[in-house]
């Protein structure tokens, strides 16, 4: 079995036991806990067991990125995006994850992303896409499924500020 898959099924009965406990024991009915299933199903935080971890001193950026190689993006129903670390910590940590699209004029998608980033300034935003834009086509290539382009071929190919 691969580790990848693996460790998206353990994350997802953990998931489950959780809303279980905090419904069946809280006085919850069943309809909730399929609710709250489907409500987190597109929640940034869930498909991060799909990306890679591009740690901050190898891209010499503020910040540690998560990027989709398994074409996630899809599953999402969104166009392609890195995720970044809401915090400078060395280590990963993927609470409060942020989205970013990969474009020309890469976006957060969300309106309130200043709330999640209160450790970062808005010159390390700005360093984020200027990251994703000089490496677009590479950052693409890479969660392209039908293309054989890997984390591997990125970090060789990846361009630094």
């Amino acid at each position: 079995m691969d580790v990848k898959f693996f460790i998206i099924i353990l994350y997802s009965l953990a998931e489950v036991s959780r809303l279980v406990d905090r419904f069946f024991f809280k006085g919850e009915n069943k309809m909730n806990i399929i609710e709250e299933i489907i409500k987190n199903q597109n929640n940034d935080d869930n498909n991060i067991f799909e990306m890679a971890t591009l740690r901050k001193s190898k891209s010499n950026l503020p910040v540690n990125l998560y990027l989709d190689d398994s074409g996630s993006y899809l599953r999402g129903g969104h166009s392609p995006r890195i995720k970044f670390q809401a915090n400078k910590g060395d280590h990963p940590n993927t609470r409060g994850i942020i989205s970013m699209t990969i474009s020309d004029d890469p976006e957060i998608p969300i309106d309130d992303y200043k709330n999640k980033t209160r450790e970062l300034d808005e010159s390390d935003i700005v360093q984020i896409k200027k990251f994703v834009i000089l490496n677009k086509d590479n950052l693409l290539r890479l969660c392209d499924i039908e293309d054989n382009y890997d984390f591997s071929d990125f970090s060789m190919d990846m361009k630094k500020l």
